[in-house]
């Protein structure tokens, strides 16, 4: 508005209403009726929290892959039995398991002692645990480790 300096009383004019703004109780401009949010199509982002910082970025990060760490495909007697079955041959080597479709080519394979060997087979892994040797061994074949 426009102050006279003689009376010290406003003059009206008429201004379009999106500069018509009220202040807050905090003191900041707030617009009346004319914020984004009253626009039709308006979208707000996912995750925004007008402008405070958001809740995934406040909270920390957690967990690591560890890179000396070696993962083993995991395989039990049971799935051994049946390839003996497949199969019918007297070793289990690595590519055997790769041509049936077992493991990946890239896998290191450890042997687990699940379910009930029948077959005498002859059986060569990356790793055993000491239930799925036994087993293997009780049986007549024999659990041979591969580098």
């Amino acid at each position: 508005g426009v102050v006279r300096d003689d009376e010290l009383s406003f003059t009206m004019i008429t201004v379009p209403l999106k500069y018509v703004y009220w202040i807050g109780p905090v003191g900041a401009a707030q617009f009346l009726l004319t914020a984004l949010e009253s626009r039709s199509g308006h979208k707000t982002k996912s995750g925004f929290e007008g402008g405070q910082m958001p809740l995934q970025r406040r909270i920390p990060k957690f967990g690591f892959k560890n890179n000396n760490k070696i993962y083993y495909k995991a395989i039990n007697l049971d799935a051994l039995e049946e390839l003996a079955k497949k199969i019918n041959a007297a070793g289990i080597s690595l590519q055997v398991m790769m041509d049936n479709g077992i493991v990946g080519k890239k896998d290191k394979v450890k042997i687990l002692g699940r379910g009930e060997l029948k077959a005498k087979v002859n059986v060569e892994a990356h790793s055993f645990s000491e239930t799925a040797t036994k087993a293997i061994e009780n049986v007549g074949g024999s659990a041979t480790t591969v580098k």
